[in-house]
């Protein structure tokens, strides 16, 4: 299927917008654009906002897919940069579905980076998902902004990858910073 196609899912279990109206010459100046991002959430007014929000950036090529079977099914067939999962209601089915995409036997699909969309703060939903291999969190309610700041934190840290016998994911240690002195060195020695 060419990803110009409108494809509607039967049951509309899966979107793909056309991304044959936009104007490619604004493309070219912006580095998101380039972006696939496989965006798997069953709640219809979470895709269209999230949606909605990478379009007025300028990530036009967002794959909507209303099930998390059937996510997992395109992440094999079609090449993403980005995942992005909204586990409002289904805490369970998307702790498997991160489970299965870090178990993948497909190097690329198991290395991609992957943003949570969560209600609430309780503190072990977040910490499971997290233990789960989740590269970024994000809680609601959320801007613009912070969803924009959550997917450069995820293809930023997924350079750091661990493969290990309880964890697959990214690594969870904080980047070593050079911490720069102000003022004058006072110390003597």
């Amino acid at each position: 299927m060419e990803d110009n196609a409108l494809r509607i899912g039967w049951q509309r279990d899966a979107i793909d917008l056309p991304t044959s109206n936009r104007d490619q010459a604004e493309d070219a100046d912006n580095p998101l654009a380039a972006l696939r991002i496989c965006l798997v959430s069953e709640n219809p007014f979470a895709c269209r906002t999230i949606k909605q929000i990478l379009q007025s950036v300028g990530i036009w090529s967002v794959a909507e897919y209303r099930s998390f079977d059937l996510g997992g099914k395109a992440l094999g067939e079609r090449k993403f940069d980005v995942i992005i999962i909204d586990s409002a209601e289904t805490d369970s089915e998307a702790l498997e579905f991160v489970t299965q995409v870090r178990g993948s036997f497909d190097e690329a699909v198991s290395r991609l980076p992957i943003v949570a969309v969560m209600d609430g703060a309780d503190l072990d939903r977040v910490r499971d998902i997290r233990d789960q291999g989740v590269n970024a969190i994000l809680l609601r309610p959320f801007s613009p902004k912070g969803l924009m700041l959550r997917i450069r934190k995820a293809l930023d840290r997924s350079a750091a990858f661990i493969r290990a016998n309880q964890y697959v994911g990214p690594c969870r240690r904080a980047p070593r910073r050079e911490l720069k002195s102000v003022g004058e060195e006072r110390r003597a020695g």
